[in-house]
């Protein structure tokens, strides 16, 4: 008698782990199916915008993004010189301090006027975020 007990023990243990086993895969599946109904709900929602608004109304504002950073930036500062025009730049002048720099005055703005052609880090920061952009943006539309 004990050896049918264990049999039937075993197999009543083994069935629920089989059942268990089944439940958890069934689980799974569930919820693959609706991740990948998600997925083709969120593909539709997207091929639904890029329809509405086409690729070239895009590029065009993109273009002229830059065309005009371009221009504010890098060409109207070089073109000044050339027509005479001087170029404004900005600074600072320190003020005095009292008591071993315990006491300090406030720095003054003072504006000086050049005749040249006037480099800036920002303007080699802008011309770096356009290439990265127009070579992320390239590298994205051929894969």
């Amino acid at each position: 008698m004990g050896l049918e007990l264990l049999t039937t023990l075993g197999g009543s243990i083994a069935g629920y782990v089989m059942k268990l086993m089944a439940i958890r895969s069934q689980q799974q599946n569930d919820l693959l199916m609706a991740a990948l109904k998600r997925d083709e709900m969120a593909e539709a929602s997207r091929n639904a915008a890029a329809q509405r608004v086409g690729v070239n109304a895009g590029k065009f504002v993109r273009r002229a993004i830059v065309l005009s950073i371009l221009f504010g930036v890098v060409f109207l500062p070089m073109l000044a010189p050339m027509w005479g025009m001087p170029v404004v730049v900005e600074g600072e002048q320190a003020g005095r301090s009292w008591l071993f720099g315990l006491i300090q005055e406030p720095a003054t703005k003072i504006f000086t006027e050049i005749h040249g052609v006037l480099l800036l880090p920002e303007l080699r920061q802008v011309l770096l975020a356009i290439v990265g952009f127009y070579f992320g943006s390239s590298t994205a539309r051929s894969r």
